[in-house]
């Protein structure tokens, strides 16, 4: 993240974004904002409302899926 110059103290926000084949679908489920995982600056943990958040990769074409999930601290399992 870039510090903003207007306020020093103040980051703005980092957003990664990738590129999916369209035979693939993504949810997110357990989090605060719809279909997106905040991760906190040092050790802040995440924005995961339940115990964990979900997140389903599914393979449209074959019905294959995988999930990861995501806990409040962060880990990705």
């Amino acid at each position: 993240p870039d510090c903003d110059v207007g306020d020093p103290g103040a980051l703005s926000p980092f957003v990664k974004t990738v590129s999916l084949p369209a035979s693939v679908s993504v949810s997110v489920s357990g989090t605060a904002s719809q279909n997106k995982i905040l991760f906190k600056a040092l050790g802040g943990g995440t924005d995961v409302t339940a115990g964990s958040a979900t997140i389903t990769l599914t393979h449209t074409q074959s019905g294959n899926s995988k999930a990861i999930t995501v806990t409040p601290a962060g880990v990705i399992k």
